[in-house]
């Protein structure tokens, strides 16, 4: 599967305009490819998961979602793959360009991250014990988070948080604070 595939699959469940069916859209749309490109799916997925691991986006997400812990921010940065590829690389090139995709009550989506997964266990009848280290569904080791967290929060003082993130992420600021 091309990266172009991957992203026409996404974008393609992302039609009914619903995020609340985009999974079961996308679960559809992935039990009628090939197995194998159940896997090519799965890691072009994972690569991009991986590569939306910086401290600028968990910013970001923090405004969006309204604080942000390690598992909403990769409930986001799933939710991030999910909005498309125009969406995803704007976000990369500039995290405060979410405030024309994101709307109020959104920033994540769990199930997005293990649909082929799920999908490829129903098509070979096996189970989550059955996949051992060698498998292609166990990611590569996590990367190391690309930024400072501290860019964007302070710990100590709330004001001076809120100051950077106004100053940082502008437009997500007046749409979600």
């Amino acid at each position: 599967m091309t990266r172009d595939t991957f992203w026409n699959l996404i974008d393609t469940s992302r039609a009914s305009g619903d995020l609340n069916r985009q999974g079961d859209a996308l679960e559809s749309l992935l039990a009628e490819v090939p197995v194998e490109e159940l896997v090519s799916f799965h890691s072009h997925f994972y690569e991009l998961f991986h590569a939306a691991y910086r401290a600028d986006l968990w910013g970001a997400a923090y405004i969006i979602i309204g604080g942000c812990s390690d598992d909403g921010f990769d409930y986001f940065r799933a939710y991030l793959i999910g909005r498309g590829k125009a969406a995803y690389e704007a976000a990369l090139k500039s995290p405060d360009s979410l405030a024309e995709v994101v709307e109020v009550d959104e920033g994540e989506q769990e199930e997005l991250l293990s649909l082929a997964v799920k999908v490829y266990l129903k098509r070979t009848g096996k189970t989550y014990s059955d996949l051992k280290e060698y498998d292609p569904f166990v990611h590569a080791p996590w990367p190391e988070l690309v930024g400072d967290l501290d860019d964007w929060n302070d710990d100590e003082d709330d004001a001076a948080a809120e100051e950077k993130q106004s100053r940082l992420y502008p437009r997500l600021y007046a749409k979600f604070e």
